[in-house]
């Protein structure tokens, strides 16, 4: 179900991305993706797992993907493509590498020492607590992406509202 609506979300994203701001459809698309994981955690049927996925192939595909790739084109803008793009997809792996660890962390924390004694309830009681708590990162990810991608349509070849200092940046983490 995720795959037949994300393929036909890719088609159709980058004419939603051209016509609104990558802020709004960013920000909108982790809010209904992390509303999904809300209703994950509440363990559906079958069925509602089908609608589930497919749901996330349009609030993740659709509005998302063309508003990310145009939302980093924006803050490379002219001469930092490549910087751009490396830090989207570094941060992407170190981001999932991140949360598989915590996922394995609540793993460890919830369940019992000898293996023997877990149950069919903590398995679904940690379950829960995975997923609820990737789901608000991702509504903390979405208040960020809020507060720190700039307001406002703009076009890339004119605007310097999305250009963002490279060597600044890092001067300032380093």
């Amino acid at each position: 179900m995720y795959g037949i609506t994300a393929v036909f979300s890719y088609f159709f994203g980058g004419f939603i991305a051209d016509k609104y701001e990558p802020r709004k459809l960013l920000t909108f698309s982790l809010i209904l993706t992390a509303l999904g994981g809300f209703w994950m955690t509440l363990i559906p049927t079958i069925n509602g797992l089908k609608a589930l996925y497919a749901f996330w192939g349009v609030s993740t595909i659709l509005l998302f993907w063309a508003s990310l790739i145009k939302a980093t084109r924006q803050w490379g803008y002219e001469n930092n493509q490549g910087i751009s793009y490396s830090l989207l997809d570094g941060g992407r792996g170190f981001f999932a590498a991140t949360i598989a660890l915590s996922g394995a962390g609540i793993l460890t924390f919830f369940f019992p020492e000898k293996g023997v004694e877990i149950t069919f309830e903590n398995k679904v009681e940690t379950l829960q607590y995975i997923i609820g708590s990737i789901t608000a990162i991702v509504f903390l990810i979405a208040l960020l992406v809020w507060i720190f991608i700039p307001k406002g349509k703009s076009k890339f070849e004119n605007s310097k509202e999305f250009q963002f200092d490279f060597k600044k940046g890092f001067s300032i983490l380093f």
